[in-house]
C-alpha cells in the first residue's frame, strides 16, 4: 500500500490531520508510516527539525506572508527529484547496453533532473501545457535545450564530461553572467552545502526557463543531434545530445509525471520520497527569502549525506531537488517582482 501525506500542510500538523480523519484508510496509513519509518534516524531527526523550525516561525510576524512563487518552486524541486530518479533508471539501461551503466545512469539522471524540473516549473507557472503538451514537446523544449546547454558549456560546467570523476575547479565553475534570473550571488553559493555539479542542475534549469521566455539565447545555433548506435561506447567523447538521442523520453515523460503527481499529493514509496516531502512541507511554510532556502538546504543536505540509510544515487536525486529549489526561488523571485 502506498503511504500518503498531505503536502499542503506543515509537518507539524501531519499526524493530527490523520488522527482527526474518520476514514479507515487514514488510520491504516498512520500505522504504516510508523511501522515503515519509525526506525529511520534521518527521518526522525528531520521531522523533529521541521517541528522546531515551524514553531519558531510561528512566533515571527512576516509582512506579506509566504512569497507567491513558492508553490512554483515546490513543483520545480519535485520535478528535478523525480526526473533525476526516472532519468537515471532509463539512462542506466542504455549505459548497460553501451558498456557503462553507471555513466549512463549519471547522464540520464542529470538530463532528467534538469529537463523535468524546468518542465514542471513552466507547467505550474502557466497553469497550462504551453511548452510541453506532448512528450515530443517536452523533449524539444526542455531536454534538447538542456543537452545543448550542457555540451556548449561543458568545459566551464565540469572540466570534463566523465560524471564518474567530475572536476571541482573553481576557475571552471561559473558560466558567464547571463541574466538576473540565472545568476545567484557567489557569496550565497559559497554557503550552500551542495557540490558544483548539483548546483549546476539548478543553474541549467534557470537557463532553460530564461530561453523559453526569450530573455536569453542558447548559443548562435542549435546543432542537430548526430545518429548514435550501439556500436558507440560510453566514453568521455559521448556528448549529451548524442546520449539524449538514445533515451526514451516518452517513457520518462509518463513515468516522471506520474511520480511527481504522487509526490506532490504525498505518495511515499521510499525513504527518499519521504525526505523530499518533508523538505517541501517545511519549505512551503518557512521560506520568505533566499537565506531561508539556504538554511533548509544545508540542514537537509548535511543530514542526508552523512547517513548510510540512502544509496549514493538516492542522495543525488535528493540533492538535485534541493539545488533546483535554490535556483528556482531566485528565478521566480526576479520574475514575480519585475
Amino acid at each position: 500500500m502506498k503511504t500518503k501525506l498531505n503536502l499542503k500542510f506543515v509537518v507539524l500538523a501531519i499526524m493530527s490531520f490523520f488522527m482527526a480523519s474518520c476514514s479507515v484508510e487514514s488510520d491504516e496509513n498512520v500505522r504504516l508510516i510508523s511501522k515503515n519509518y519509525s526506525e529511520s534516524m534521518v527521518i526522525q531527526e528531520l521531522k523533529t527539525y521541521n517541528d522546531s523550525i515551524a514553531k519558531s516561525r510561528e512566533k515571527m510576524t512576516m509582512r506579506g506572508g509566504i512569497p507567491r512563487w513558492v508553490n512554483v518552486v515546490v513543483s520545480d524541486a519535485v520535478g528535478a527529484y523525480c526526473g533525476g530518479k526516472t532519468g537515471a533508471y532509463i539512462g542506466g539501461k542504455i549505459g548497460l547496453a553501451l558498456g557503462s551503466p553507471i555513466t549512463g545512469g549519471a547522464f540520464g539522471g542529470f538530463l532528467g533532473a534538469v529537463g523535468f524540473g524546468a518542465y514542471r516549473s513552466a507547467k505550474t507557472h502557466h497553469s497550462t501545457c504551453t511548452y510541453a503538451c506532448t512528450p515530443s514537446d517536452f523533449q524539444n523544449n526542455f531536454i534538447q535545450k538542456a543537452a545543448i546547454i550542457i555540451d556548449q558549456y561543458k568545459e566551464t560546467l565540469y572540466g570534463n564530461i566523465d560524471f564518474t570523476s567530475v572536476k571541482e575547479d573553481n576557475d571552471n565553475y561559473a558560466l558567464d553572467s547571463l541574466s538576473d534570473e540565472v545568476d545567484i550571488d557567489g557569496q550565497i553559493l559559497d554557503e550552500v552545502h551542495l557540490t558544483r555539479r548539483q548546483l549546476n542542475v539548478g543553474k541549467i534549469h534557470n537557463i532553460i526557463l530564461a530561453a523559453l521566455a526569450d530573455s536569453m539565447q542558447i548559443g548562435d545555433s542549435e546543432p542537430a543531434m548526430r545518429s548514435v548506435t550501439n556500436d558507440d561506447y560510453m566514453t568521455e567523447e559521448m556528448d549529451f545530445q548524442s546520449f539524449s538521442a538514445l533515451m526514451d523520453w516518452n517513457e520518462l515523460y509518463e513515468e516522471a509525471n506520474q511520480m511527481a503527481d504522487g509526490v506532490e499529493t504525498g505518495v511515499i514509496e521510499s525513504k527518499a520520497d519521504y525526505i523530499i516531502i518533508l523538505f517541501l512541507n517545511i519549505f512551503s511554510v518557512y521560506t520568505y527569502e533566499t537565506k531561508d532556502v539556504v538554511t533548509l538546504i544545508n540542514k537537509y543536505a548535511t543530514v542526508v549525506n552523512s547517513s548510510n540509510e540512502f544509496t549514493e544515487e538516492e542522495k543525488e536525486y535528493i540533492m538535485y531537488g534541493l539545488a533546483t529549489a535554490l535556483y528556482s526561488y531566485n528565478y521566480w523571485e526576479v520574475e514575480y517582482l519585475k
